[in-house]
């Protein structure tokens, strides 16, 4: 009882942790029974069977779903991988809508990675030889959309279905850009989406730049007003997550730059100024793998290792924390 009585003095801060250490392997020394009873307690708690069978259900269809995208991607990167591939990313929209709504997260849907790839999928199914919307989401899906798999640190795994959405939302958008541009493809030897002019004009430039800035900044008009005019009173009622708040937090740069424009009577225009400048940055890179194909592979391939790092190192840890719990007691 004595010993007992030392750890709980040295554990509430009279003395050092590893004096309480000591205390605790005597204590396990002196007492086998006390021994076992702490080991249980360490061990975490198994999950249920239920829990289990969903999470295998969840690892192996994205399994299929990324062996599935691999191999369109392979043999029909013109044809079916694009309209395939977007009803398996309107399917993972709709399990993320649902689940943002439950967390109150429900205004993440209208960032522009959302907006953007909602746009490209209406292009495949519903005006695939519009010029304005095929340029529109080139640019914008090589650009800023992709960049975001480096900057929301997307993760490339299976085990988690609002990580893996996460970073097939950045992603996939560009690939479908990528094939589109690169691997055009004809039907009856008319083109099943719009063709892509190869040659650099001045003419084409401007009026590419122009609708996707135009695009950009039709999104950030409906981005402000949904939450600051037709729901800011439910966003502050509720405390809702915005991305506005979430990149504040966790982000330094822009934490800084809504600071210094004053964050708390300009935090969206200090969010857009910062989102504008890396908008414009990115696009001049997307104009890049738009007149070069190993440009456009470079850029993909670059951002899905980094993803697939980011998973693995997800992945692992996970591993690690969930073996590691029994052994935080040291005898």
């Amino acid at each position: 009882m004595r010993a007992l009585l030392r750890f709980v003095s040295y554990s509430s801060g009279d003395a050092s942790k590893s004096a309480a250490s000591d205390e605790l392997s005597k204590l396990a020394t002196d007492y086998p029974q006390l021994k076992s009873r702490l080991l249980a307690l360490a061990q975490p708690p198994s999950p249920s069977r239920f829990l289990v069978l969903r999470d295998s259900i969840i690892t192996f269809s994205l399994l299929l779903f990324a062996l599935l995208s691999l191999f369109l991607l392979s043999r029909y990167p013109g044809t079916l991988f694009a309209p395939v591939t977007a009803i398996l990313m309107l399917l993972l929209l709709f399990l993320r809508s649902v689940d943002f709504h439950a967390r109150a997260w429900d205004f993440y849907l209208i960032d522009f990675c959302y907006l953007t790839c909602l746009l490209l999928i209406g292009f495949l199914f519903f005006f695939p030889q519009s010029e304005v919307v095929a340029l529109i989401t080139y640019f914008s899906n090589t650009g800023i959309v992709v960049w975001s798999v480096y900057w929301w640190n997307c993760k490339f795994v299976f085990h988690r279905l609002d990580v893996f959405t996460t970073f097939w939302l950045h992603y996939w958008p560009a690939l479908v850009s990528y094939t589109l541009r690169w691997h055009p493809a004809k039907i009856d030897g008319a083109d099943l989406y719009f063709r892509y002019p190869s040659e650099a004009t001045a003419q084409f430039l401007c009026r590419s730049a122009l609708l996707t800035i135009t695009w950009y900044w039709a999104w950030a008009a409906v981005f402000y007003l949904a939450q600051y005019v037709l729901f800011k009173s439910r966003i502050d009622r509720l405390d809702m997550i915005t991305s506005i708040k979430f990149m504040y937090k966790t982000n330094k740069l822009v934490s800084s730059v809504m600071d210094f424009v004053g964050k708390e009577h300009h935090e969206f225009s200090g969010y857009i100024l910062y989102h504008f400048v890396a908008f414009l940055l990115t696009g001049a890179g997307a104009y890049v793998c738009y007149f070069s194909h190993w440009a456009n592979v470079g850029l993909l391939l670059a951002l899905f290792v980094l993803a697939a790092w980011n998973g693995v190192g997800m992945t692992v840890g996970a591993i690690h924390h969930s073996n590691g719990k029994a052994d935080k007691l040291k005898y």
